[in-house]
């Protein structure tokens, strides 16, 4: 996929994508100037940054 569908995927700008390669984030490959995008590689960026859920106890909820 391009870096404009995989902005639309995420739902994130073109400029946030473009930080994302600066940064070597995410990986890409490159033919021409153009940087392209496997869905497995989108999967595994994904899931990288997945933030688990914490299960509390009602013991453990702080009244305010």
């Amino acid at each position: 996929m391009t870096r404009q569908e995989l902005a639309d995927i995420l739902r994130v700008s073109d400029r946030y994508i473009e930080r994302l390669l600066e940064r070597n984030e995410i990986p890409y490959v490159k033919v021409g100037r153009h940087c392209l995008f496997w869905l497995s590689d989108v999967t595994a960026y994904l899931d990288s940054r997945r933030v688990p859920a914490v299960k509390i106890d009602d013991a453990d909820v702080i009244d305010f």
